[in-house]
């Protein structure tokens, strides 16, 4: 949830918590309604190959072998016209300060992504796995979204296999 301990475990995820509290200051000292949306991972047409799930989709569009660093990780992946929809209702409803997880209050590993990849397009291509976790890997993110849905009334829209259809169908 949006008040479980922030211990950032890597640059960019200190840049984050850093960017929040410059937005606290702000609100703090000079009464500026501001809202944070923490974002967990966003996916959909157009997002280049160095993200997971488009690079997923090429190989298994492009390739006869699927490559990933780990199978174990386990995201909440969040379809990019669901943000679209959670920003245009913020900027449509009342002013509601704070900060908001945004995501589907579930996690995928890696492994049910590209299974979920192939079963769409009806391949069934060999993955093979570095075994290469990431530094600091955190294991499990998941978006705990109550107070997003309390807020403004919204819920996921799409699916992860709605999602990645979609991603795949627009897929050069």
């Amino acid at each position: 949830p949006e008040t479980a301990p922030l211990a950032p475990h890597n640059p960019y995820a200190l840049s984050k918590k850093l960017a929040e509290d410059t937005c606290a200051f702000y609100r703090d000292t000079f009464g500026i309604s501001v809202v944070s949306l923490r974002l967990f991972n966003t996916y959909g047409p157009g997002q280049p190959d160095t993200f997971l799930i488009p690079r997923i989709c090429r190989q298994v569009l492009q390739s006869e072998t699927i490559v990933v660093d780990d199978l174990t990780p386990r995201r909440d992946y969040l379809f990019i016209l669901d943000l679209v929809d959670v920003i245009t209702r913020l900027i449509n409803a009342p002013d509601i300060p704070g900060v908001f997880n945004v995501g589907t209050g579930a996690s995928h590993s890696v492994q049910q992504v590209v299974d979920l990849v192939q079963e769409i397009v009806g391949t069934v291509l060999p993955v093979q796995s570095k075994e290469s976790p990431r530094s600091s890997e955190i294991g499990d993110t998941r978006a705990d979204i109550t107070r997003i849905t309390n807020a403004i009334d919204w819920t996921p829209g799409w699916s992860l296999r709605a999602g990645l259809s979609a991603t795949l169908g627009l897929f050069p």
